[in-house]
């Protein structure tokens, strides 16, 4: 999973686990790099394929 502004990613990582209302990652990394698709125009969740 990417963590995006809309503009630059910020932060990846891997879905670990899923519970209600939570989602777990391992590990959770700092990047700064671009986004690789077009800027998502809303809030929330949205599947980017990075690759």
């Amino acid at each position: 999973m990417l963590f995006t502004d809309g503009d630059r990613v910020y932060a990846r990582g891997e879905i670990r686990e899923v519970a209600e209302g939570e989602l777990g990652f391992d590990p959770l990394e700092r990047v700064d790099e671009p986004l690789p698709c077009e800027t998502v125009a809303y809030q929330g969740f949205k599947y980017v394929d990075s690759g």
